[in-house]
């Protein structure tokens, strides 16, 4: 048996190079508003995924295991964000003069869909459709002598969006150059998970 080598090897990825974030504007219904792209900020990410296992006895004898998929984390690590974005993605009231948290904010859930590079002309696309992010721990430091960067992470949680049927969604290889509109939809538009692009 012969193995062609491009198939056992995993490919570098060299760099996150978009991130777009869709509030929800309404959760019963699970539709989304304004897309923030966070422009040349993305410069790591994290999506991990736990699960239960439940082992049913009876009479002392295993009868039967069930495994269940727990709600996944992702941690976004970005240069930061504007005041608008900050506002949208903890819902948190903005009039572009101040944020004022309350602290008794519900942040909404968000669609988070983002490219990474793996070649010159070919990218990797990922989305998480329901996602509702922790607010961020920010801290600053000054070190003499030496350049020290502090860049915030965002932390998530996520879970499946039922209208879509999606908790998490994944596209490799993409040719950039004959998939352009493919990877804009994929980015710009929380609703497409792939395949014929819908008109708006």
């Amino acid at each position: 048996m012969s193995y062609n080598l491009n198939q056992l090897t995993t490919k570098p990825i060299y760099n996150c190079e978009r991130l777009v974030i869709t509030p929800m504007t309404d959760e019963e219904t699970e539709t989304y508003g304004t897309p923030y792209e966070i422009t040349k900020r993305l410069m790591s990410y994290d999506d991990s995924v736990d699960s239960s296992t439940t082992d049913l006895y009876g009479d002392g004898v295993l009868v039967e295991s069930t495994v269940e998929e727990n709600p996944g984390t992702l941690a976004l690590g970005i240069h930061g964000l504007t005041d608008e974005e900050y506002a949208a993605i903890f819902g948190i009231d903005y009039d572009s003069d101040a944020i004022i948290e309350s602290g008794e904010e519900e942040p909404p859930y968000c669609c988070v869909a983002l490219m990474t590079r793996i070649g010159k002309n070919t990218v990797n696309l990922r989305k998480w459709p329901k996602v509702k992010f922790k607010k961020m721990t920010e801290s600053v430091q000054q070190k003499q002598g030496n350049k020290n960067y502090s860049t915030p992470t965002l932390n998530g949680t996520f879970v499946q969006c039922k209208r879509l049927g999606c908790k998490r969604a994944r596209k490799c290889d993409v040719v950039e150059d004959a998939s352009a509109s493919v990877i804009e939809a994929w980015l710009t538009r929380p609703d497409y998970l792939g395949g014929t692009i819908p008109t708006p």
